[in-house]
Formats: structure tokens, sequence, C-alpha cells
């Protein structure tokens, strides 16, 4: 009888503990809300800068890794020539 009685402590213990990570994102997201509604009442372009300057580092990083996947690629390309050269 003491198995279940430990596993029920043990979920409790975890629903506490989840209920407490929402409850702190759900205060950060609230204060966030209120900094993003303060920022637009004083300054109302500052979302579409926001947005533009997000979508260009989005399009900038997406542009590195395809870079980066082409690198690789190509160096495995590489090394496959040489494994295949080395082959009888």
């Amino acid at each position: 009888m003491c198995a279940p009685r430990r596993g029920q402590a043990l979920l409790s213990l975890s629903k506490g503990r989840r209920r407490r990570r929402l409850e702190e994102i759900q205060t950060a997201a609230q204060a966030r809300v209120a900094r993003l509604r303060a920022e637009l009442e004083s300054d109302p372009g500052a979302g579409d800068r926001r947005r533009q300057a997000a979508q260009q580092r989005a399009a900038r990083e997406q542009q590195e890794r395809a870079q980066a996947a082409l690198d690789r690629m190509a160096e495995l390309e590489a090394a496959l020539r040489q494994a295949q050269e080395g082959a009888p």
C-alpha cells in the first residue's frame, strides 16, 4: 500500500511544480504585454521596426544555415570522392 501513496505524493509534487512554473510564465507574459503596450503608446512605429528587424534576422539566419549546409555537403562529397579513389 505504500507504493500508490508514494506515487500520488510524487504526482502531487509534480503538479505543484508545474503550476508554479505556469504561474511564472503567466506573470512574465503579462509583464511583456504591459511593456509592449506602453511602448506602442509612446512610439507607434516601434512594433513595425521590430517586426522588420526580426524578418531580416530570420532571413539572414536562414541564409547562414543554408550556406553552412552547403559547405558541409561539399566536405562530405570531397571525403566520398577521396574514399572512392582510395578504394580498390
